[in-house]
């Protein structure tokens, strides 16, 4: 799942993300190796790096991408401390 996240195009990412949220929800151990690639595509995100004007809203670069990434690492580190 971890490689899924290498990808450039935001609408793959987008998709990979709610299978991933889901995924981790279940079992939120297993996808800590997801986490340092999670943190930077969020990176990527908010330095505004190659993000086509399709997926900028208002001056934001794929607000609902960055929230589902903000989300899965929130769900790991609370539901790995449960």
């Amino acid at each position: 799942m971890a490689q899924l996240l290498d990808e450039r195009e935001l609408g793959v990412l987008t998709a990979v993300m709610s299978l991933l949220v889901a995924l981790v929800a279940n079992n939120p151990e297993s996808y800590w190796n997801c986490v340092p690639k999670c943190v930077k595509v969020l990176e990527r995100l908010t330095r505004v790096q190659d993000i086509p004007s399709d997926y900028t809203y208002y001056g934001i670069p794929s607000p609902w991408l960055q929230v589902s990434h903000t989300f899965f690492v929130i769900i790991v580190f609370i539901l790995d401390d449960v």
